[in-house]
């Protein structure tokens, strides 16, 4: 007999909201357009457990824009404070405050897709 060893992935895809700037054609929408959006206490509390419970190690952010999120820069601080690496698929159209944030956040990965307009 073969022996199998399973193993769960480690890492979340979230999707935190359904808002954008922009209306490009190859945007996905990470799945349903018309998904509301996820509140931070609860994601939060959701995450301990998966983190303490399950070993889960990586966030990736999505949306619509992720950015927009209204609590976007105190996720990211209250998500790294639990130990998680931070990564978020962003068109990078932020604002310059946002930017210090981010930067502040030490958000770990960027994956950027640019607006066609």
């Amino acid at each position: 007999m073969i022996a199998v060893n399973l193993c769960l992935p480690r890492s979340i895809r979230i999707k935190l909201n359904t808002r954008c700037q922009y209306n490009c054609r190859f945007c996905h929408q990470e799945g349903d357009a018309k998904t509301s959006e996820i509140k931070t206490d609860e994601l939060l509390k959701a995450l301990k457990l998966l983190k303490k419970g399950l070993g889960f190690y990586r966030l990736h952010f999505t949306g619509g824009e992720p950015t927009l999120y209204k609590e976007f820069a105190a996720l990211l601080t209250n998500t790294k404070k639990l130990g998680f690496i931070n990564a978020l698929t962003t068109n990078g159209q932020f604002t310059s405050f946002l930017r210090i944030k981010l930067v502040s956040c030490e958000y770990d990965y960027n994956h950027t897709h640019t607006a066609r307009v």
